[in-house]
């Protein structure tokens, strides 16, 4: 080998590395790393957590946030300046942002994927659960069963607050989902207004605050929490 390409190795393989581990932060941290502060992210890793994982963070003056084992990861909040320094980490598999979330409202009625044909064939819902991620739901007449209770069967807060719903957005959801009616059942209502499946029961995760604003973290334990299934399976 000449000496050369005995250089061009040489320098060729400090650029590889640097691009390896450059690919293992998101685009918009990729910005960030030489900025002050801190910053939200989401740590994945190439195998199922551990405690070691945990001690990485810390270990780059971090602080774990949440255990997000769905993804193998943790949502931590991390010095800039350690971005890249744990990117090279060959556990460390992916370095996201913590995004921040925020809802979207429709107003796309049942009939539009045509629910009322599916309930002239007698399904409407019974005995299904549906999970709500959302702003949280707000416990209407709408949202209980022909006996008055309620069918939201559980709820569970990811945002430091309760399950209710102080943004509107959630419960919105879950009057499209599994509204029965009963509001616009009147004698001076024009039209009955029910969700698509008026009979379901519901479960209530709050990832959103009462700005409608979340974080991706936030999101991922909900999910990670019905993969669980209990205690609300057994309600169904």
């Amino acid at each position: 080998m000449s000496k050369n390409w005995a250089l061009s190795l040489a320098l060729f393989a400090p650029v590889a590395m640097f691009a390896q581990h450059a690919s293992k932060l998101s685009p918009e941290l990729r910005s960030q790393q030489s900025h002050q502060g801190s910053v939200r992210v989401i740590v994945q890793f190439r195998h199922a957590l551990n405690p070691g994982h945990q001690e990485k963070i810390r270990a780059k003056g971090g602080i774990v946030n949440a255990q997000l084992g769905i993804v193998k990861g943790v949502a931590a909040t991390l010095p800039a300046s350690a971005l890249a320094i744990l990117a090279r980490d060959n556990d460390v598999a992916y370095i996201s942002p913590d995004r921040p979330l925020k809802s979207t409202a429709i107003d796309i009625a049942a009939p539009s994927v045509y629910a009322p044909y599916l309930w002239n064939l007698g399904y409407d819902g019974t005995g299904i659960g549906v999970a709500i991620l959302d702003s949280g739901v707000h416990l209407l007449d709408d949202l209980k069963d022909a006996a008055g209770h309620s069918r939201i069967v559980y709820q569970q807060d990811f945002t430091g607050a309760n399950g209710d719903d102080a943004y509107g957005h959630g419960t919105h959801v879950a009057g499209i989902i599994a509204g029965n009616g009963k509001y616009s059942t009147c004698a001076s209502c024009k039209l009955v207004i029910r969700g698509v499946a008026p009979a379901a029961m519901l479960i209530n995760f709050r990832v959103l605050d009462k700005n409608g604003a979340g974080t991706d973290s936030a999101v991922i334990s909900a999910i990670n929490r019905i993969i669980k299934g209990r205690p609300f399976r057994s309600r169904l």
